[in-house]
């Protein structure tokens, strides 16, 4: 498939597919906000969450192959 057309299909595809890994991930990573709350009793377990939903923020450093 190395004409345009082909290159362009198999792009898509692609595409599709991680757009579909990607919402099965954010559904496990949900699961684990929730599970997470669990900690909630005392300090430690406030810094813990603290921590997790600091590590759940994206930061677009505007660097791409596109």
């Amino acid at each position: 498939m190395s004409s345009p057309l082909g290159k362009i299909m198999n792009r898509s595809t692609l595409l599709r597919e991680v757009e579909t890994e990607t919402a099965g991930l954010l559904e496990d990573v949900s699961d684990l906000d929730d599970l997470v709350l669990q900690f909630a009793g005392g300090e430690a377990g406030r810094r813990f969450i603290e921590a997790w939903k600091g590590a759940r923020i994206v930061v677009d450093s505007g660097v791409g192959g596109r």
